[in-house]
Protein backbone atom coordinates (compact mmCIF):
# COMPACT_ATOMS: atom_id res chain seq x y z
CA UNK A 1 0.00 0.00 0.00
CA UNK A 2 1.33 3.22 -1.25
CA UNK A 3 0.44 6.53 1.06
CA UNK A 4 -0.93 9.62 -0.99
CA UNK A 5 1.17 12.39 -1.55
CA UNK A 6 2.28 14.68 0.82
CA UNK A 7 -0.09 17.84 0.12
CA UNK A 8 -2.39 15.48 0.49
CA UNK A 9 -1.72 14.08 3.51
CA UNK A 10 -1.27 17.65 4.41
CA UNK A 11 -4.76 18.79 3.67
CA UNK A 12 -5.88 15.74 6.05
CA UNK A 13 -3.39 16.63 9.12
CA UNK A 14 -4.46 20.41 8.55
CA UNK A 15 -8.15 19.52 8.26
CA UNK A 16 -8.07 17.12 11.39
CA UNK A 17 -6.26 19.47 13.37
CA UNK A 18 -8.40 22.37 13.07
CA UNK A 19 -11.36 20.32 14.18
CA UNK A 20 -9.87 19.11 17.14
CA UNK A 21 -8.13 22.47 18.02
CA UNK A 22 -4.50 21.73 17.85
CA UNK A 23 -1.99 24.26 16.83
CA UNK A 24 -0.34 23.44 14.00
CA UNK A 25 1.09 27.19 12.61
CA UNK A 26 4.29 25.36 12.89
CA UNK A 27 4.20 23.74 9.62
CA UNK A 28 4.97 25.39 6.17
CA UNK A 29 3.30 24.74 2.68
CA UNK A 30 7.04 25.09 1.93
CA UNK A 31 8.34 22.67 4.30
CA UNK A 32 6.22 19.87 4.62
CA UNK A 33 6.94 17.28 7.83
CA UNK A 34 7.92 13.76 6.88
CA UNK A 35 4.93 11.64 5.04
CA UNK A 36 5.32 8.52 7.47
CA UNK A 37 5.37 11.43 10.62
CA UNK A 38 1.57 12.54 8.72
CA UNK A 39 0.36 9.20 8.31
CA UNK A 40 1.69 8.05 12.21
CA UNK A 41 -0.52 11.55 12.90
CA UNK A 42 -3.44 10.95 10.99
CA UNK A 43 -3.42 7.31 12.19
CA UNK A 44 -3.65 8.70 16.18
CA UNK A 45 -6.26 11.20 15.35
CA UNK A 46 -8.43 9.61 12.66
CA UNK A 47 -7.38 5.71 12.78
CA UNK A 48 -10.74 5.11 10.15
CA UNK A 49 -9.46 7.57 7.53
CA UNK A 50 -10.02 6.53 3.90
CA UNK A 51 -6.24 5.89 3.39
CA UNK A 52 -6.14 3.36 5.87
CA UNK A 53 -8.69 0.76 3.82
CA UNK A 54 -7.40 -2.27 2.29
CA UNK A 55 -8.88 -1.01 -1.33
CA UNK A 56 -7.19 2.48 -1.06
CA UNK A 57 -5.30 3.25 -4.00
CA UNK A 58 -3.07 6.36 -4.17
CA UNK A 59 -3.39 8.38 -6.82
CA UNK A 60 -1.07 8.34 -9.47
CA UNK A 61 1.75 10.68 -9.44
CA UNK A 62 1.99 12.70 -13.01
CA UNK A 63 5.24 14.63 -13.66
CA UNK A 64 4.68 18.26 -15.85
CA UNK A 65 7.29 20.02 -17.20
CA UNK A 66 7.84 22.33 -15.17
CA UNK A 67 8.43 19.67 -12.28
CA UNK A 68 11.14 18.36 -14.93
CA UNK A 69 14.40 19.99 -13.81
CA UNK A 70 16.75 21.53 -17.21
CA UNK A 71 20.27 21.76 -17.38
CA UNK A 72 21.00 24.67 -20.20
CA UNK A 73 23.90 23.77 -22.21
CA UNK A 74 25.81 25.96 -24.18
CA UNK A 75 25.29 24.77 -28.07
CA UNK A 76 29.13 24.84 -28.58
CA UNK A 77 29.69 21.57 -26.25
CA UNK A 78 27.58 19.61 -29.04
CA UNK A 79 29.92 20.81 -31.61
CA UNK A 80 31.60 18.52 -33.53
CA UNK A 81 30.84 15.34 -32.21
CA UNK A 82 30.70 12.04 -34.40
CA UNK A 83 26.88 11.36 -35.10
CA UNK A 84 25.71 8.22 -32.78
CA UNK A 85 25.06 4.99 -34.19
CA UNK A 86 23.20 3.65 -31.22
CA UNK A 87 19.68 2.69 -32.03
CA UNK A 88 18.71 3.08 -27.79
CA UNK A 89 19.69 6.77 -27.49
CA UNK A 90 17.65 7.93 -30.56
CA UNK A 91 15.17 5.46 -29.24
CA UNK A 92 14.98 6.98 -25.71
CA UNK A 93 15.15 10.82 -27.02
CA UNK A 94 12.22 10.38 -29.06
CA UNK A 95 10.03 8.57 -26.48
CA UNK A 96 10.82 12.01 -23.68
CA UNK A 97 10.21 14.04 -26.81
CA UNK A 98 7.13 11.92 -27.48
CA UNK A 99 6.61 12.58 -23.72
CA UNK A 100 7.36 16.00 -23.73
CA UNK A 101 4.46 16.57 -27.09
CA UNK A 102 1.79 14.39 -25.37
CA UNK A 103 2.30 16.50 -21.46
CA UNK A 104 1.84 20.28 -24.00
CA UNK A 105 -0.80 19.30 -25.52
CA UNK A 106 -2.38 17.92 -22.39
CA UNK A 107 -2.06 21.41 -20.97
CA UNK A 108 -3.21 23.18 -24.36
CA UNK A 109 -6.64 20.92 -23.94
CA UNK A 110 -6.68 22.20 -20.00
CA UNK A 111 -6.40 25.81 -20.89
CA UNK A 112 -8.86 25.75 -23.83
CA UNK A 113 -11.41 23.38 -21.54
CA UNK A 114 -10.85 26.35 -18.98
CA UNK A 115 -11.26 29.28 -21.46
CA UNK A 116 -14.37 27.53 -22.27
CA UNK A 117 -15.69 27.61 -19.01
CA UNK A 118 -14.86 31.46 -18.60
CA UNK A 119 -16.67 31.86 -21.74
CA UNK A 120 -19.67 29.88 -20.67
CA UNK A 121 -19.85 31.87 -17.56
Amino acid sequence: MKPPLKEVLYTKLEKLCIAKGYNIAWISDDRLPNRDWMVAVIATLNPGDEIFNKNYVAPPTRKRLRDIETIVLPNELFEGLPPSKRKVKARRLKIMSEAFAAEKASRIKDMQKQLYEQLIE
